[in-house]
């Protein structure tokens, strides 16, 4: 028999059972995590749950799944919901057109490096760390690729969507004087 969100479920017979009876269905949320818009779509629906708002984020995958969200909040893998919820998903927008120079984060620490690519609508992509370093984002940025500027002075450009390669290490990276 299967659940609804009302207050009372119609079973055989026309008896009535209280919802609260029947514990509420529980997902992986992962297992829409990467998919495409209408894979995801056809998981929550094969859940009994339904496709709430959709959020765009910049992101290079266009239409991916990048998150879920239950009444506002991210969904842990295991969190029980109840048949018939809605599911927000956020989604990758692709790589966009707007075209601007790479920005230069060598010297600044981690955490600030993420707020800058964020408010640019780039992303971080790979994420080297020196060996035995532990404290992520007190580090400082020592090496990113795209560069800022290649070798004879040429600005190199990126478009929002698209990721940064970041190495970070414990101490503050010198910077080159031109």
């Amino acid at each position: 028999m299967k659940t609804s969100n009302s207050a009372r479920a119609v079973a055989r017979l026309g008896r009535e059972y209280p919802c609260w009876r029947f514990p509420p269905s529980c997902f992986r949320s992962d297992r829409a995590l990467g998919q495409s818009f209408r894979n995801a779509e056809m998981i929550l629906r094969s859940l009994d749950l339904r496709v709430g708002d959709t959020i765009y984020r910049a992101d290079f995958a266009r239409n991916s799944v990048l998150d879920q969200l239950y009444r506002g909040v991210p969904i842990r893998p295991g969190t029980k919901v109840r048949k018939g919820s809605l599911i927000g998903l956020i989604l990758g927008n692709g790589v966009g057109d707007l075209d601007m120079s790479v920005p230069d984060l060598i010297g600044m620490r981690y955490a600030e490096a993420k707020v800058v690519l964020e408010r640019l609508g780039l992303g971080v992509g790979v994420l080297v760390t020196e060996p035995n370093f532990t404290d992520t984002l007190s580090g400082f940025i020592q090496r990113q690729v795209p560069m800022p500027v290649q070798g004879d002075s040429i600005v190199n450009r990126i478009r929002t969507g698209q990721l940064v390669d970041l190495w970070i290490g414990s101490e503050s990276a010198r910077r080159d004087s031109l």
